[in-house]
């Protein structure tokens, strides 16, 4: 493959690195745009000049039908500070205040008064040599505009910090992170360092990752104030040097590997219709994989056969495969990192792996760190460190069990003379739920259950919403006990039977009612606010590529609805935001009794559009199993239902809300297809060409300000 890299600085030691590594494989040229457009195309450009000549030039070689990285799009936006920030604000992340003034010499107008100051003052248009000052007072600002007076220049409030300011480098799916003093509060600046606080950093890489998602961006920096309201993001910045970060040019070159692999030589190949890279595995890697991970088992248990119980992809995490290992019945999950996924050169790499190459010590992760696969067996799992302490209770953990069954005895002399612990579902890398049976005096038995979270934000933000509602004067949740922070893991009371409405009407009301409820109660302090229109917008674009990957034959009809689904969710937004559930679906509600619904998992909580959770029920209501037409009138009518029920409720807001929740409905459709479709069994085309043809009808009646089939 022939990769061009549009720089202005050819001389950078990153791009000298990555041209070394990319050598062996595909001829690499490096091309200052100043000097007018290449003759003829290549297969790849990366778009490391951020000059408006570069971005011109990559807008004219994307109508040729190149692929450029970034999309040069996404470049002129981080380009403009302030249409930055309303990109990435407008999806829910932490930005610093952002305001535009045309000229420096008007903020001497507008900044009367000490209580503006201290300010940060940025150039509008990023760029070398632009403006980046902190102004502490009118005097200092008088200086500035000496020298800047005709500068159109953003205005940021300075932001009380821990004195560091904290870089993120995301490349394709790596987040490096490092930090350094920052320039703005002191004259030692140095080079950046490691970030040496380890409780941050899988909140900052999720950041991170959420602003390239934002953004559309492949390669870009971040940088992060951590503030006393957490972490807040002050300049994003797109292919930026990277000078002297380790690991910076492997990623690069293995982005350049992922993206030949995936599209293929010729750029002008791709579907007109709908451009999606395959969301197929190579067909040589998963064999690869499997013959590692039985030679890694056999090795300890020659008897043993494995059984292939799960394959789970998603475009940040890649590749997991769960297996089962018979008789036994041990649960084992291998992963590999996404960029190794679609490229046939990964099966190569597996198949020279000899059991000596696995790095650590077996039933424990064990990993090839040259491929990036991960082998564990349950309960080690890597992402959730808690998990073997939470199956098997050590003393703290017993203290907070102890100190739970006193709370709901009300008896605070109750001792706990055993526990025993069941996973009870599991997500490899993920959660795992857990219920615990405690066993106190006089022969009696309570069950809490537990959830084990990857991200501590998620468990803290589900044990606050759970108990701000608890409150209620009849709670519809579960009785929340404790956090145990140090293993992620969230305690509650055992909400009630397993299951959701099923098939009566009744319960289908109940939801409804319960749903209203929720949305008419007080969202508990700091909790996230998130454009729920524009973030799902984002995502229907994201579900719809993975459908056109694995159902190719649906693609020119997927890519018809995907652009009024996209263009009614960026601009839902509603008059008013309250508390979100975020995923509100039948499997989210347990009930005591036919017509007493408990909500539980408010791992998506935020403050947001309550008609996403009305799209998100309604879509689960559609019948997606092979004999959806004998439940169709069942379902439509069970749709109604819940949306009259809720509408009676809230005393709402009609055609705005049922129109919104049409989007939503239509985009959680999508959702739910390309999930089926990617799952171990082959995919059905005739399924897919169903579901869409659910999409169009949402799509029409949120036309037409109507949803749930009303």
């Amino acid at each position: 493959m022939h990769v061009c890299v549009l720089t202005d600085t050819p001389g950078h030691p990153t791009l000298a690195a990555v041209t070394a590594l990319l050598y062996s494989e595909h001829s690499v040229e490096l091309l200052d745009p100043q000097h007018g457009a290449p003759a003829t195309l290549a297969d790849l450009y990366l778009l490391k000049s951020r000059s408006a000549r570069a971005v011109a030039l990559g807008h004219a070689l994307r109508r040729r039908g190149a692929v450029v990285v970034n999309d040069p799009v996404a470049t002129a936006i981080c380009q403009h500070r302030a249409r930055m920030a309303e990109c990435v604000a407008a999806a829910g992340l932490p930005f610093a205040p952002t305001r535009a003034v045309a000229r420096l010499s008007e903020l001497l107008d507008l900044a009367t008064g000490p209580a503006v100051f201290p300010l940060i003052v940025k150039s509008t248009r990023s760029r070398r040599g632009d403006l980046v000052s902190k102004v502490d007072d009118l005097c200092q600002l008088r200086s500035v505009a000496a020298l800047w007076a005709h500068e159109p220049v953003v205005v940021q409030p300075f932001l009380a910090n821990d004195g560091w300011d904290h870089k993120l480098w995301v490349v394709g799916d790596e987040v490096f992170l490092a930090q350094r003093r920052t320039p703005l509060t002191t004259d030692t600046v140095g080079a950046p360092c490691p970030t040496t606080d380890a409780e941050q950093q899988p909140e900052l890489r999720a950041m991170a990752r959420a602003v390239g998602k934002a953004l559309r961006l492949e390669v870009y920096g971040v940088d992060v104030l951590l503030t006393d309201r957490g972490p807040v993001v002050v300049d994003v910045n797109a292919f930026p040097g990277c000078r002297g970060v380790p690991g910076v040019p492997e990623a690069l070159a293995a982005l350049v590997g992922h993206i030949a692999a995936e599209r293929g030589r010729r750029p002008d190949r791709e579907t007109a219709t709908l451009r999606a890279p395959s969301a197929g595995v190579a067909a040589e890697v998963l064999p690869a994989l499997h013959r590692v991970v039985g030679d890694l088992v056999a090795a300890h248990d020659g008897s043993a056969r494995l059984r292939v119980t799960r394959l789970r992809r998603k475009p940040e995490q890649g590749l997991t495969v769960s297996y089962m290992a018979l008789p036994a019945g041990r649960l084992i999950s291998a992963s590999l990192p996404e960029r190794a996924v679609s490229t046939p050169r990964t099966a190569a790499l597996l198949a020279d792996v000899c059991l000596p190459d696995l790095s650590g010590a077996w039933p424990a992760a064990v990993a090839v760190a040259r491929i990036g696969l991960s082998v564990q067996q349950f309960p080690h799992d890597r992402a959730l460190p808690g998990l073997r302490t939470a199956l098997a209770p050590d003393d703290r953990l017993r203290g907070q069990l102890t100190a739970a069954a006193r709370l709901v005895l009300a008896d605070p002399s109750a001792h706990v003379e055993s526990v025993r612990a069941t996973p009870v579902r599991y997500k490899p890398g993920s959660r795992c739920v857990i219920r615990y049976q405690v066993r106190v005096g006089a022969g009696r038995e309570l069950v809490f259950f537990g959830k084990v979270y990857r991200d501590t934000d998620k468990a803290v933000t589900a044990h606050r919403t759970a108990r701000s509602l608890w409150g209620s004067p009849v709670p519809f949740v579960a009785r929340p006990l404790a956090v145990v922070r140090e293993l992620n893991l969230v305690l509650s009371e055992a909400a009630g039977d397993a299951g959701g409405p099923g098939g009566s009407a009744e319960s289908v009301i109940a939801c409804a009612e319960v749903l209203s409820r929720l949305h008419l109660s007080t969202p508990p302090a700091a909790l996230l606010e998130v454009a729920s229109g524009p973030r799902f917008a984002g995502r229907a674009r994201e579900w719809a590529r993975a459908l056109a990957g694995h159902v190719p034959e649906v693609a020119g009809d997927l890519a018809g609805l995907l652009a009024p689904l996209v263009s009614g969710l960026s601009s839902a937004i509603p008059a008013h935001r309250g508390l979100v559930h975020g995923s509100f679906k039948p499997s989210q509600v347990v009930f005591r009794g036919p017509t007493r619904p408990i909500v539980i998992d408010f791992d998506s909580a935020c403050v947001g559009d309550p008609a996403l959770d009305l799209g998100y029920f309604l879509a689960y209501l559609h019948p997606h199993s092979s004999a959806r037409h004998q439940h169709e009138a069942w379902s439509e009518s069970a749709r109604q239902a819940f949306l009259d029920t809720y509408l009676n409720q809230v005393s709402a807001v009609g055609d705005s809300l049922r129109r919104r929740a049409s989007l939503f409905e239509a985009a959680v459709l999508l959702k739910i297809a390309s999930r089926r479709a990617r799952r171990l069994s082959s995919p059905r085309p005739a399924a897919a060409r169903a579901a869409l043809a659910a999409v169009e009808d949402c799509l029409r009646q949120a036309h037409d300000g109507k949803a749930g089939g009303v």
